[in-house]
């Protein structure tokens, strides 16, 4: 009876260490050049997801019905992408997370710095360069934009966003900072 048991625990823990072995194996795999062909058809992208692992040096073969900007939050990637032809956009992913990835269609009247559209929450109308703690960055509102709202966001941190609403009245003006911190936009609304 002692003998029987002593095997029957020696094929159990050898069952889980060739479990744990394949496991490990699986999980620790060397990085992989990735190519993925991606559609866009009318605004909506297919794959709707795309996954690599941390290493990996990923092609996206992207195909748009319209030309527009391909953007890839927190790495703060862009590419400008024309209509009906394939183009590569290549980056290693060396960040570990999930990361939106948005496609700002342009009719052919638009430009990079121009809007992007209404709702869109993508700060097409002002850009900074990459700031570091304590740097800022100023933007002066044009007349054109009264009476509309502004979203913004950070390219390396998507979620830390907000929105400026443009007063109609030119009573109304004066500098208005915006700090970015770990929390959030502070303040997270401008009127």
């Amino acid at each position: 009876m002692y003998t029987k048991k002593t095997k029957f625990t020696a094929l159990i823990l050898a069952i889980g260490l060739v479990a744990m072995l394949i496991t490990a194996a699986c999980n620790n795999s060397e990085p992989e050049a990735l190519n993925v062909a991606v559609a866009i058809k009318s605004g909506a992208m297919e794959p709707k997801t795309i996954k690599a692992k941390q290493g990996d040096m990923v092609t996206l073969k992207i195909l748009a019905d319209d030309s527009g900007e391909f953007h890839l939050h927190t790495y703060d990637i862009e590419a400008d992408i024309p209509a009906g032809q394939e183009t590569d956009f290549y980056f290693e992913a060396t960040a570990t997370g999930r990361f939106k990835i948005t496609y700002h269609p342009m009719a052919e009247d638009e430009h990079e710095d121009g809007e992007h559209g209404e709702g869109d929450a993508h700060g097409g109308i002002f850009k900074s360069k990459t700031l570091a703690p304590g740097e800022s960055f100023f933007f002066e509102v044009h007349k054109h934009l009264a009476g509309t709202t502004i979203p913004f966001h950070s390219h390396l941190r998507p979620a830390l966003n907000g929105s400026i609403s443009v007063s109609r009245v030119a009573s109304q003006t004066g500098s208005v900072s915006i700090e970015y911190t770990d929390k959030g936009a502070q303040p997270h609304e401008v009127n």
